[in-house]
């Protein structure tokens, strides 16, 4: 709660219904900076009272973070937190929330013109108890011409990385980055060294006790040019990595919007567990179509006319708060099955026994992961695109768990405990079904199931129809 801190090293000032995992996700990468994100506040967590909110602004906060967009300026509550941090000299930073490849510029001479008729009474209304009038937002909005800004897309991991640097550098905040393996096994290391003579012996103890843990790696998937969805990936990932954390577990987390494609399909490709984060327009990226069809093949592993011998579980889905993902219609699949082509061509196949391949761990191993040069055991455009159509088909038999990004950060690590269980069990169940499907004892147990079947005319014309078709067809 508010009470608990004296005071925070930074606000984040964002529009909740269009950036709320946004804020959440600049919150946890500042608190990286000061030492843990309770120091920065944000409304989920830290908000108790509406009407203690610019109190809190005026007597508690060192910097107040905007979020900047086209339309924040006419959210009140946005309008009276910049006013009160610019009436009482509380520097503002500005992060520029870019839309995809395009920047925010703003003129803030105009937007201070525009206040009259853009805040209406009712919006004021909400400021009158707390003294404020339309002439002391504008005053605030027009000093905002001076403010520092920092420009924050998706456009690639390193403008990401260098935005959030720059927030932190312009907000004053000190570079108190944690690594936490590092930190864990620090920790570790001195509890168990402390007040016992052989040091030497029982540091080297704890190292092969801490190396012997199980080590568990992730794939985050998701719409890499969605900022939203790429927030709610960063916030996942954070979680992740406190729950193990928790557990005392070690985990390896490749995120696609922060990791290149090659990497990524070179972490798929070896078995990974896939957590898809599912977004408005998310079935139609490159980087989650190419990880589907490597998905595909190994439930066709012998092509188009194969027989599926297991269907490895081994993906899961997320349902992350308003992103506006809507499954599929049979239109819907067509569309995908019309326009993946190109995503999908490979410009060159590399044969079964191709020789030329630079072992897997130089440094330039992730060029064999290049899509033009991942082997698939589709033939044509025309497979590729089947594949990936029933591979979605049969993704969507499962159900997808909820991630509250808009909430706050116990209901997001309840959540996530939930999550990181979850693909425990898949991934056990996947162990055995692949064991089974391998034994001959289990020959009389195998699916017919192929993706040419899906083609035919009888073809599933919803994803319910399909999970009737695979369960039915399923080992039990």
């Amino acid at each position: 709660t508010s009470g608990q801190v004296g005071r925070y090293r930074a606000m984040v000032c964002h529009q909740k219904n269009s950036l709320g995992a946004s804020a959440r996700w600049i919150q946890l990468e500042l608190g990286q900076f000061t030492g843990g994100r309770s120091s920065i506040f944000l409304d989920s967590d830290n908000l108790i009272n509406l009407n203690d909110l610019l109190s809190t602004v005026r007597d508690k906060v060192d910097v107040l973070v905007v979020l900047a967009t086209k339309e924040i300026w006419w959210r009140p509550w946005c309008a009276g937190e910049i006013t009160t941090a610019s009436s009482a000299g509380i520097p503002i930073v500005l992060a520029m929330m870019g839309e995809g490849d395009n920047p925010l510029e703003l003129n803030f001479n105009e937007l201070s013109c525009q206040v009259p008729s853009k805040l209406t009474q009712a919006h004021m209304d909400v400021l009158a108890p707390f003294g404020i009038a339309h002439e002391d937002i504008q005053r605030a909005y027009a000093k905002l011409q001076d403010a520092p800004q920092v420009a924050v897309s998706v456009q690639n991991p390193m403008v990401i990385r260098e935005a959030i640097d720059g927030l932190s550098r312009l907000a004053e905040l000190n570079g108190m980055r944690e690594r936490t393996i590092f930190a864990r096994l620090g920790s570790e290391l001195v509890s168990v060294t402390r007040g016992l003579p052989c040091l030497q012996t029982k540091t080297v103890d704890c190292i092969k006790n801490c190396m012997r843990q199980r080590r568990r790696s992730f794939v985050l998937l998701g719409n890499p040019d969605d900022i939203e969805a790429v927030a709610a990936m960063r916030i996942l990932e954070f979680a992740m990595l406190e729950v193990s954390e928790q557990r005392q577990e070690y985990v390896d987390i490749y995120n696609c919007s922060t990791c290149p494609q090659a990497a990524v399909l070179r972490c798929v490709n070896q078995g990974m567990f896939v957590i898809l984060v599912l977004s408005k327009g998310v079935l139609n990226c490159e980087v989650v179509q190419r990880v589907c069809v490597l998905r595909a093949s190994r439930l066709w592993p012998e092509g188009i006319a194969s027989t599926s011998l297991v269907f490895p579980e081994n993906m899961l889905l997320i349902d992350a708060d308003r992103l506006d993902f809507e499954y599929p219609d049979t239109a819907g699949y067509e569309n995908i099955q019309n326009n993946c082509g190109d995503k999908l061509r490979q410009s060159r196949v590399i044969s079964s026994n191709s020789s030329s391949v630079a072992p897997e761990k130089t440094t330039a191993s992730c060029h064999r992961y290049e899509w033009d040069n991942t082997k698939v055991p589709f033939q044509s455009d025309q497979e590729l695109a089947l594949a990936l159509v029933n591979f979605y088909r049969w993704l969507f038999n499962q159900l997808a768990l909820a991630l509250s990004t808009h909430g706050s950060w116990r209901t997001i690590l309840h959540q996530v405990e939930c999550i990181y269980d979850r693909t425990s069990r898949m991934s056990v169940a996947s162990d055995a079904a692949t064991i089974g499907s391998s034994s001959t004892t289990m020959q009389g147990y195998q699916s017919s199931t192929t993706p040419s079947e899906f083609s035919r005319a009888d073809r599933p014309k919803s994803p319910s129809d399909f999970s009737t078709m695979v369960r039915s067809r399923s080992v039990p």
